[in-house]
């Protein structure tokens, strides 16, 4: 429950005064790094995960890549959010939590990434136009994010369905990934017949 220093942003990016879009829970790091591939030179990335086996093994595959635009580290986003991307020298353009871990049981709902001090935080960090994009495959995890997210709605974020209400459905899901490219999570999901819940925000200017 310790905050994570922030590294030394040179040592892990190229260019670290590039904009930065930030994924939390980045499980094994396909998303983050397809992204950081598909956008080399305009955009860094940086995956936060608790499991660290998992962030040594995605930083291992990058650097077999040659991705100079990705880093993940070791952290408990809920409290490290603040203190690593308060050095970060560039504009926090995008944050994404997909398919987050549900912690079914109620004494449980505590572990769940999205809480009020994480929201605060992102608040606090992301650029004017900056983008949330939430997804998941739990209907509940996904309702409890977007209650989270819309009680600061109307003080710091512009709620994308108010913008563009023919890309959602009738129960306010957004109905495509407007990032182009799927988590392993929705991959599974989609081909067994589930379906995805989607919100998107964005930072008031």
């Amino acid at each position: 429950m310790v905050p994570v220093l922030p590294p030394r942003w040179e040592d892990v990016f190229s260019d670290p005064s590039l904009p930065i879009a930030v994924d939390i829970g980045s499980g094994s790091g396909r998303f983050a790094m397809l992204l950081a591939k598909r956008n080399a030179g305009s955009c860094n990335y940086l995956g936060l995960e608790i499991r660290h086996q998992l962030v040594v093994r995605a930083n291992n595959w990058a650097a077999e890549l040659n991705l100079s635009n990705v880093c993940f580290i070791y952290a408990n986003a809920t409290v490290s959010f603040g203190s690593i991307m308060s050095t970060y020298p560039g504009p926090l353009k995008l944050v994404t939590i997909l398919c987050p871990d549900p912690h079914f049981k109620s004494r449980h709902h505590k572990r769940r990434i999205v809480q009020m001090q994480l929201v605060e935080k992102i608040i606090d960090s992301l650029a004017p136009g900056g983008k949330v994009f939430l997804q998941s495959d739990v209907k509940e995890v996904a309702e409890d994010m977007r209650r989270q997210f819309e009680v600061k709605v109307d003080a710091y974020f512009l709620n994308d369905l108010e913008v563009n209400p023919s890309s959602y459905d009738k129960d306010g899901w957004l109905l495509d990934n407007c990032l182009g490219v799927r988590s392993e999570r929705e991959i599974h999901a989609i081909a067994e017949g589930g379906q995805m819940y989607r919100s998107l925000y964005m930072k008031a200017s």
